[in-house]
């Protein structure tokens, strides 16, 4: 073990702590050689139990790495083909597109809509529901886009993945992971979170609501499936990583496949990043990258793979609004000797009483609706009529978070037109 690099890690990360709101667990290993695993905060606040290398969070989309891995096993048996079209694996649903092939909804591709939006009915994150259930929900939705047209990152493509892996398999998701994966790599802390089934270390996932923190709703882990209701544990985590190398799972070549660029997301903001199966493919520190994140339900994750030199950083927080991914590149860049800043909270700007009430109103966008005020000199937004998110100015045009690293800009268009957080005022 590299005690200088884990003491740097470990002192990062006590003062991100200290600076901004974080709970969860972090690893860092270089060619399979753990430099630091550790916790921080609470897995339960309630308890004042501590996040541990053991602690169980849910992955949430780091899940469709397994969910692909799992594809890609039943293409090695012959027992599907990627290029097909869906249709051939759902023949009671005539609905889909026969355009839609498994590759297209590997790589979000499909046009198909993304599954959690405005209109995806509250019953079903909160009862049973059936396959067909879901089927029925989107069967009369337009596409996004032609089939293979652009990428349009797609929670329901996964579900779907999930469905064609029982029906080729003859067994259920859950039975074919852990009989494919998670059994024979020995990750017996790894597995899905099943309707109200007890998972013993499994951490309380928390939100923020204005200065408070609060649990996240009651959610069937069903209706996430393939696309991200697997938990796991940071030590699990690296198992997987490792495997991931030694090819013990697949061949050679179906690893190349699935780490193969196929369609540009422009998902973190540059041109060069790619969508391989289940996985982001792209560059950080003039390394290359291949990662994924997730988010939502009470928890934030990030898995980072930078596999020519075989360092992997893995970051599960069990706080559903932490900027993970600004953690996991500051770790990579201890690891490779590069320029990083310490946490520190940017002074507040002396805004002018006419800039807020520029500011101040309704924003809609994307689904969401964002309610910017101002009460006692203290500026906020609430997100969907629910959440209140505190902040203060930085600069004319741009606020912080209170609690977390985060920012927000207000803009205008070349029409006149204000902007918040890519939603546009009414």
């Amino acid at each position: 073990m590299n005690s200088l690099l884990a003491t740097k890690i470990n002192d990062f990360m006590e003062l991100y702590c200290n600076t901004w709101a974080f709970s969860g667990s972090i690893l860092v290993a270089e060619k399979g050689e753990t430099i630091i695993k550790k916790g921080y905060g609470k897995a339960s606040i309630e308890h004042s139990i501590p996040n541990t290398s053991q602690t169980k969070f849910r992955i949430c989309s780091i899940t469709k790495q397994f969910t692909a891995m799992a594809v890609m096993m039943l293409q090695e048996k012959g027992l599907l083909d990627v290029n097909e079209s869906i249709t051939n694996y759902f023949p009671e649903f005539h609905q889909f597109d026969k355009r839609i092939t498994i590759h297209h909804l590997l790589t979000h591709t499909s046009g198909l809509q993304y599954l959690f939006g405005p209109n995806f009915p509250i019953m079903y994150s909160k009862s049973k529901h059936t396959h067909e259930d879901m089927f029925n929900i989107f069967k009369d939705k337009p596409l996004l886009c032609e089939p293979g047209e652009r990428w349009n990152y797609s929670n329901y493509g996964y579900y779907l993945l999930a469905c064609i892996i029982e029906n080729v398999s003859g067994i259920t998701y859950d039975e074919f992971l852990s009989k494919n994966i998670f059994q024979p790599l020995n990750m017996k802390n790894t597995g899905i979170e099943k309707n109200k089934a007890i998972v013993p270390e499994l951490a309380n996932g928390y939100y923020l609501n204005d200065n408070d923190l609060i649990h996240t709703d009651y959610v069937n882990m069903d209706v996430a499936f393939g696309s991200g209701e697997i938990y796991s544990t940071v030590e699990d985590m690296l198992i997987w990583d490792q495997a991931l190398y030694n090819g013990g799972l697949v061949s050679e070549e179906t690893l190349n496949t699935i780490f193969s660029p196929y369609a540009n997301s422009g998902e973190r903001g540059t041109e060069d990043n790619d969508y391989g199966y289940g996985w982001f493919i792209d560059e950080m520190y003039g390394r290359k990258r291949i990662s994924h994140d997730g988010g939502g339900l009470g928890f934030t994750t990030g898995f980072d793979r930078y596999i020519n030199e075989q360092v992997s950083i893995i970051v599960l927080s069990n706080y559903g609004f932490t900027a993970v991914w600004r953690i996991t590149n500051i770790l990579a860049a201890i690891m490779f000797q590069e320029e990083y800043q310490f946490p520190s909270r940017p002074l507040e700007y002396a805004l002018d009483s006419k800039i807020y009430e520029e500011y101040m109103g309704i924003y809609k966008g994307d689904g969401e609706k964002l309610t910017v005020g101002r009460a006692k000199e203290k500026m906020f937004f609430v997100l969907d009529d629910e959440y209140i998110i505190p902040m203060y100015p930085i600069s004319e045009t741009e606020f912080h978070h209170t609690w977390i690293d985060e920012s927000y800009t207000f803009y205008k268009n070349k029409n006149g037109e204000m902007y918040f957080w890519e939603a546009r005022k009414q």
